[in-house]
């Protein structure tokens, strides 16, 4: 693994610090970023739910927009024409240039929504009844048309180009689950890997991440050796990058989370700690958060888009902490 000397995160000043404090426990979650805008929920627990606002931060001058109220389920999306989230099983979408919100109802059940471009793709319920139809969604913000992905027991959709990634439960067996990638063109549908799973109700989130023709994925296992896979969906050829040790032990495993990719480069958390993985070198890097936030004391969560990275991190002391967002930019990113 080489070191962080070529890697810089450069802070952005104006908005390298921001601080939410809606309740006493100020919480900012589920970031996303396409480079110049950030959104995200700034959310406060009120008995059996979580509420919280939708937010717009512009990071050019830090000046922060209340979109809409919204629940801890929302995951907002952003481009520069639209801003889209899934609450109260409907998909909003707010339109930037008019600022105005439209709601679309289309089946019984909308979450997990993701977006590429004009697309918005989304998990999919006909009715909240089990016998109704499952599956992935799609709205083509441009065309002003929806129409479906694909069929079945399937999650989490994340949206590339004309690619779609997911969990197909469908295809599961005693210890595995397939990611399936479909072609929004063709419908043609391909297996990208498969990931190791304990319960439906327990398989990482961010275990994989689409960035154009790239898949990067995880088996999802707790291992002494952890590797990071990569299918080219053009090619339909895959390879495992395999990391040291680093430390890790078979009493004291560890294994990829909060995988993202960006620009060519993939980040996640791996020997506990934030790396990179330039697909083109192949070769693994360290990212050096602790050198752009300061008083960092852990990792909530993160979002790239372009060369914009937004981290969100606890900062203080064990007895006082806070959840603060960070912003740099990410700068000779090239091992």
């Amino acid at each position: 693994m080489t070191d962080s000397s070529n890697i810089q995160l450069v802070a952005i000043d104006n908005v390298a610090s921001l601080d939410f404090a809606p309740s006493e426990t100020p919480r900012f979650i589920k970031p996303a970023t396409d480079g110049e805008t950030l959104v995200g929920v700034a959310v406060e627990d009120r008995g059996a739910k979580t509420w919280g606002t939708l937010l717009a931060i512009d990071l050019a001058s830090g000046q922060a927009q209340r979109i809409a109220g919204v629940t801890d389920v929302a995951a907002p999306q952003v481009s520069s024409d639209a801003i889209v989230w899934t609450d109260e099983n409907r998909l909003h979408i707010y339109d930037r240039a008019k600022g105005q919100i439209e709601t679309l109802q289309i089946g019984a059940l909308a979450r997990s929504p993701d977006m590429s471009g004009s697309v918005v793709v989304w998990e999919y319920m006909e009715s909240l009844n089990t016998s109704g139809k499952r599956g992935i969604w799609a709205y083509d913000l441009d065309a002003r048309q929806n129409f479906p992905v694909v069929f079945g027991a399937v999650q989490r959709p994340l949206v590339s180009d004309r690619w779609v990634v997911y969990r197909n439960w469908d295809k599961s067996d005693e210890l595995t689950v397939p990611i399936d990638a479909t072609d929004l063109d063709t419908g043609e549908t391909v297996e990208v890997g498969r990931q190791i799973w304990s319960g439906k109700e327990y398989v990482e989130t961010d275990s994989y991440a689409i960035d154009e023709k790239w898949v990067a994925w995880t088996s999802n296992e707790w291992a002494y050796t952890q590797g990071l896979h990569l299918f080219n969906l053009e090619t339909r050829q895959s390879y495992t990058a395999t990391i040291e040790s680093c430390g890790l032990s078979e009493l004291y495993p560890g294994r990829l989370q909060n995988l993202a990719i960006s620009a060519g480069k993939v980040y996640f958390r791996g020997c506990y700690q934030p790396l990179g993985y330039d697909i083109q070198q192949k070769q693994f890097f360290s990212l050096p958060v602790e050198q752009t936030v300061s008083q960092y004391s852990g990792f909530v969560d993160w979002a790239f888009g372009g060369d914009k990275v937004i981290l969100v991190a606890l900062t203080g002391t064990d007895s006082a902490n806070q959840t603060r967002i960070f912003a740099a930019t990410i700068a000779n990113a090239t091992p």
